[in-house]
């Protein structure tokens, strides 16, 4: 027996030899993915807990309506990367043939242009399932999405409408998946059930967070559940008012920052600072935009050896956190890839890395799996949590943070919960880290904004003077994760021709869901390509690319850990059980 069907055999146990009569039957189907995340084992102890779980698994998750499925006889044709990320109708190709969908081709980095004429259209709502995102034209007239997959389609349209799809394909195969015409009203019911849901979801977990639910708290929950139209609102005023945080950011400066968001209509809340435990009564005011509040620590709490922080929201004061340690050489930092909606490895992930306390933490891009969903961008915040109350976190843009933002490749959700744009750089010590972001461009690339802002940085003086140079970025430019991969080919470019001038000592990446990595010599300089994609997404086949031929290749769950020093860097990729699935010493060569 493997251990995956260990652990459903002793949950099957747990539930049938712990739970009361009427509901031991009733969880004792489910197998543990079945479960939200945040509701493994380690919250089965008690009677209310576990009835507050199987009321919320109960409900029956949402699902897109029927609908009119639009799939066959859509005109087809290749377009140019030439066209950029925003293109008109005028810019489409003449069709050359005829696909039914799901159509997907294998033409990296090129728009896909899909064309079909509706007849006696009634007003309704598309709903657009694309690889990797899509732009809609009707009647030759762009169409804005809803919550990044749907668009009303105009009131009043003539006899005959036509429906025009741009497809942006990014890497590998690409296409357009579905089309399907729903009703104004399905629409609306639809969101609303998964709005309903989702925030069910979130009041499970606040209770499941605490140490103990008790029978009034329980009670209201399954109020709430049985009858949201009535409940749900006021067992929200009543509930934790934060929905995500508070977490550390640290801006160019070397300044802390605490953000945190909270539900709407929530009186403003306070940050309480100090240099002991004991302590915390030195009061801050935030920042605030849309229910988000960003908190700067002044200049004196970098002088602490550790500071301490206290939110204080509606009156009642959080839990203190310390900040992990103020800057120093050597120090320690992590990185990982491609939490994406992994939440169960990702918060194990956190677990672990927490108790290291490193200085601070990288992710490198595609920190959710859908990048226009906010309640993901929830969720890995609250995996994060461990470690993002103690340690600067620094996130980095990749192309899953990006969908349902093909309008316009501008992140919304992205911007609001990073103090950082989407490219960036500061300086660590005796390092400079450099994030870039080729993922806000079609086909992938960088503009010319932030191909200036790229030369700026590699020139300035902390850039020379720095003893270490990381760049850091979501696409590698060498892998070989899964057949037919080799990384990407103007990121490859771009390293290849900076690493020696610009003295690149590591260049940090995601995309493929496994631990990657390679040493190249440029001239006297050596540069190391480490892929760290492992924080919970699917893993990649057991299969890889034939080239390149990387010096480590470990398909695996994992993140990565640095200890930076004057002359090595330490690295350790570290797995879930604790494992060590790499461990090596890079030394800096002599110029």
């Amino acid at each position: 027996m493997n251990d995956k069907a260990l652990l459903l055999v002793l949950l099957s146990l747990l539930f049938n030899t712990c739970l009361p009569a009427q509901t031991a039957d009733s969880l004792s189907g489910f197998a543990i993915n079945t479960l939200p995340y945040f509701a493994d084992s380690l919250n089965l102890s008690s009677p209310n807990q576990r009835k507050a779980i199987n009321a919320f698994l109960q409900l029956k998750k949402p699902q897109l309506p029927e609908g009119q499925n639009l799939n066959d006889n859509w005109a087809f044709a290749n377009g140019s990367p030439s066209e950029g990320a925003i293109a008109s109708s005028l810019s489409k190709p003449q069709p050359d043939t005829t696909v039914d969908l799901p159509h997907r081709i294998l033409l990296p980095n090129h728009p896909l242009w899909y064309q079909k004429t509706i007849v006696d259209s009634p007003a309704g709502v598309l709903f657009i399932d694309a690889d990797d995102g899509a732009q809609l034209f009707a009647n030759a007239q762009p169409v804005a999405s809803s919550q990044g997959y749907f668009y009303f389609l105009p009131q009043n349209s003539p006899d005959s409408l036509q429906l025009t799809i741009r497809v942006l394909n990014n890497a590998m195969k690409g296409g357009l998946r579905r089309a399907l015409l729903l009703s104004q009203d399905q629409y609306r019911h639809y969101t609303d059930e998964k709005d309903t849901y989702e925030r069910l979801k979130t009041l499970l977990r606040q209770l499941l967070d605490k140490d103990s639910i008790s029978s009034q708290e329980l009670e209201v929950y399954l109020a709430a559940v049985q009858y949201p139209g009535r409940r749900l609102r006021k067992v929200e005023e009543s509930s934790s008012p934060l929905m995500a945080g508070p977490y550390l950011q640290r801006t160019a400066e070397g300044q802390w920052v605490v953000m945190m968001e909270t539900r709407p209509g929530q009186a403003a809340p306070v940050l309480r600072w100090g240099s002991s435990h004991g302590a915390v009564d030195r009061p801050l005011e935030g920042a605030y935009h849309d229910n988000y509040w960003a908190f700067a620590l002044p200049p004196e709490a970098n002088a602490c050896d550790t500071a301490y922080y206290q939110p204080v929201i509606n009156g009642e004061a959080g839990p203190i956190a310390a900040i992990a340690r103020r800057e120093s050489v050597p120090f320690t930092f992590t990185a990982w890839g491609d939490s994406q909606g992994g939440w169960r490895v990702f918060r194990e992930h956190n677990r672990q890395m927490a108790q290291s306390h490193p200085h601070f933490t990288i992710g490198l891009g595609d920190l959710v799996d859908d990048g226009v969903n906010t309640w993901q961008w929830r969720a890995m915040l609250h995996c994060l949590q461990p470690l993002a109350s103690q340690s600067p976190v620094y996130f980095i843009p990749g192309n899953h943070d990006y969908d349902g933002y093909y309008d316009s490749l501008y992140s919304a959700n992205y911007h609001r919960y990073s103090a950082w744009p989407n490219y960036y750089s500061w300086v660590y010590g005796n390092a400079i880290f450099l994030a870039l972001d080729p993922n806000q461009n079609f086909p992938l690339g960088i503009d010319s904004t932030q191909e200036h802002w790229l030369e700026t940085v590699i020139q300035s003086e902390p850039w020379r003077n720095a003893r270490w140079r990381f760049v850091l970025l979501h696409q590698p430019p060498y892998a070989q994760g899964w057949p037919g991969y080799h990384g990407d080919g103007f990121i490859r470019q771009l390293a290849d021709s900076l690493a020696e001038p610009a003295g690149i000592d590591f260049v940090l990446s995601g995309h493929c869901h496994d631990f990657e990595r390679l040493t190249k010599n440029y001239g006297r300089q050596q540069t190391h390509f480490i892929v760290l994609g492992g924080a919970g997404g699917s893993l990649e086949p057991p299969e890889s690319s034939d080239a390149p031929v990387m010096d480590k290749v470990v398909k695996d769950y994992h993140y990565g850990q640095f200890r930076v020093g004057h002359e090595k860097v330490s690295f350790q990729a570290i797995g879930l059980d604790g494992q060590l699935l790499d461990d090596i010493t890079f030394e800096k060569r002599q110029p």
